[in-house]
């Protein structure tokens, strides 16, 4: 099931208490690593919300959240597309193979770096996540409650994808009711 943040936020009134509810309702323990090119403030995102103690760690590079995965094993990584080092993509490829039950969030400013990984299942496409840390949060409170965020924009991009796809793919044969 796919929540927006608008339904995540009218769920109930308080954030903690949303938080609450869908951290004591998915039996799931968050642990949680960032990777992250500007990770101080991300941190400091997470570090607001009542999960502060499932906060592992942060690395600016690639290489260093491998090797944060590799030491602290958690069972979320928050990862950027702009690390300065490795792309996402081969984070989460080499990352998933050293803990396969690991979860994504990943904020993206370039969609294709994430399409491909249907196993990771929130991605945040907006240009500066930095501005926009509820988007985060309730990013993590759906991963937590296992669910799917999508931002707005990968909705509306997926939506003109659909527009253009043809109705009739060349070499097809079309079948009649009865067929």
């Amino acid at each position: 099931m796919i929540f927006s943040a608008k339904q995540l936020a009218n769920a109930t009134t308080s954030f903690e208490n949303r938080f609450r509810l869908a951290y004591l309702s998915s039996g799931f323990e968050p642990t949680i690593a960032i990777a992250c090119k500007s990770h101080l403030l991300i941190t400091n995102a997470y570090r607001g919300m009542p999960i502060k103690r499932h906060f592992l760690g942060a690395a600016d590079t690639g290489k260093e959240a491998l090797e944060l995965v590799s030491r602290l094993m958690p069972n979320i990584l928050a990862i950027d597309d702009n690390l300065p080092d490795q792309s996402a993509s081969s984070v989460i490829s080499q990352a998933k193979q050293m803990r396969p039950s690991m979860r994504i969030i990943g904020w993206v400013t370039k969609l294709d770096a994430f399409f491909g990984y249907p196993d990771c299942p929130i991605v945040i496409a907006e240009a500066d996540v930095l501005g926009h840390p509820d988007t985060l949060t309730f990013a993590t409170m759906a991963l937590i409650s296992n669910t799917s965020y999508l931002s707005p924009s990968i909705h509306q991009r997926l939506g003109q994808l659909e527009q253009r796809a043809p109705d009739v793919y060349p070499g097809t044969i079309t079948l009649t009711p009865r067929e």
